[in-house]
């Protein structure tokens, strides 16, 4: 059979047969978090790759791949209000062309869904929105309040609860088939609201990556361009855990010999002279379709999904933009001026109090009453507001009881991870430093559901 993919390729295509697992690679998982490349759990189970079209033979196995788009960095001379009518035309056409019964959207109180409500209201789309809250974290659905009192839309609100990731991770770990962890999935929490929505969900994905630089230099390569990526994407604890079983299942070398080769290689495939645009491609045909895209099967349990910035047309219009204009979301800012002053106007979440005509006042020593007051806040209540979802679903008595039973009570998984090797991670999570060891739970977890998987 012939496949084809897209540039970031939304659907997940993994062919072939499921039958010795390729540990090496699993090894990987847990470092990262994610797999690389075509690799999978298995020796012989493939995931087809970004932007290729591959051929299969009839049990699946890939013949061939043959890449029909390659990322690279071809910079025009254009100037800023020419980049900004380009993605004008791009992202309006996007959403006037998809999208037909109109369109549900999840609002944050960053730029790349406030990006989606001005185009739909550019275009004249009919669209509806929601936002969802931590318990016991800020009320970022206010944010989204805010834009549906300007704009007038239909907006929901819902609260993540505390530890409500144990009624659905069995149906969740079917749906992304451990392909990623289960905390950052939280709009399952709401499945049944968001299934009756209707219409065609609109996502931001993507949005920060391609319209941002990666804050290095662009003259950033070799040596140095390998540490900044590893220090950014090999996680500390889930590199113990992945060593400890490299050492347990004997397999021949080292770990960390094994995930620089298998990383230089990433980095050697990509033909690019700038270091901002290396690190964006690198996320490109790595992290996004092995990470981010695994999950966007959530979303399509609700409804049809467009995700705007993932499309081809942006993938290659970013390619021809000189990184100097992409650098700090100045497209995406001008964009909603033009478009939605109203909504440049609502503040900037992650520069809070500022809004997009005022976050550059966002320094030191203009915004230090609002830090000492936030701070002092903090002191009178004695509270720290939640602001991770593990933190909601891993953390309090409860939790603790139902992580350590689904780590330990099992079998068939301690025969897969020794013991001794759980509890030291789940100890760490528990008693010492959770943030350090919150990867490395949330993978063992991954991998318990897995073998509970492979069971059935």
């Amino acid at each position: 059979m012939t496949y084809k993919n897209n540039i970031i390729p939304e659907l997940q295509v993994r062919t072939g047969p499921s039958g010795a697992m390729d540990l090496p690679s699993v090894c990987v998982f847990m470092a990262l978090g994610y797999f690389l490349g075509d690799k999978t759990f298995y020796q012989e189970h493939r995931q087809h790759l970004p932007a290729s079209i591959t051929e299969t033979d009839e049990e699946g196995r890939v013949l061939s791949s043959t890449p029909h788009f390659q990322w690279h960095y071809t910079p025009r001379d254009i100037r800023f209000q020419q980049a900004v009518d380009e993605f004008t035309d791009i992202f309006e056409s996007i959403i006037r062309e998809r999208g037909n019964e109109g369109y549900t959207i999840p609002i944050s109180g960053g730029l790349d869904s406030r990006t989606l409500l001005a185009a739909c209201e550019s275009v004249g789309k009919p669209y509806r929105g929601y936002s969802y809250a931590f318990e016991g974290g800020h009320d970022e659905t206010a944010y989204g309040r805010k834009m549906s009192e300007l704009l007038g839309f239909r907006f929901d609100s819902f609260t993540v609860q505390k530890g409500v990731l144990w009624s659905y991770l069995d149906l969740l770990a079917a749906r992304n088939e451990c392909y990623s962890e289960f905390t950052h999935a939280r709009q399952y929490a709401f499945h049944d609201q968001l299934s009756k929505m209707g219409g065609t969900f609109l996502l931001g994905h993507g949005g920060d990556l391609y319209f941002d630089d990666m804050g290095v230099s662009p003259d950033l390569k070799g040596d140095e361009l390998f540490r900044v990526l590893w220090g950014r994407i090999v996680r500390k604890s889930g590199f113990e855990l992945a060593d400890a079983m490299w050492k347990h299942w004997g397999l021949n070398g080292q770990f960390r010999d094994h995930l620089e080769k298998e990383l230089r290689a990433c980095l050697d495939s990509i033909r690019i002279d700038d270091g901002n645009a290396i690190l964006r491609a690198f996320k490109s045909m790595y992290y996004v379709p092995r990470w981010t895209c695994v999950n966007l099967q959530i979303f399509r349990d609700f409804g049809p999904v467009v995700i705007p910035y993932f499309e081809d047309r942006i993938c290659e219009f970013i390619c021809t933009v000189p990184e100097h204009l992409l650098k700090g979301r100045q497209i995406q800012i001008e964009y909603l001026k033009r478009r939605q002053p109203g909504l440049a106007s609502i503040p900037w979440q992650s520069h809070y109090p500022f809004n997009l005509y005022t976050y550059k006042l966002d320094r030191a020593p203009i915004n230090l009453p609002y830090r000492a007051f936030n701070k002092f806040k903090r002191m009178l209540t004695n509270t720290t507001p939640t602001t991770r979802n593990w933190e909601l679903q891993f953390r309090g008595d409860d939790n603790e009881a139902r992580l350590r039973n689904e780590l330990l009570g099992s079998s068939s998984f301690l025969s897969f991870i020794p013991e001794k090797v759980i509890a030291h991670h789940l100890d760490g999570f528990l008693k010492q430093d959770a943030l350090l060891y919150y990867p490395s739970v949330t993978m063992l977890l991954t991998l318990s559901q897995f073998i509970k998987l492979q069971q059935k």
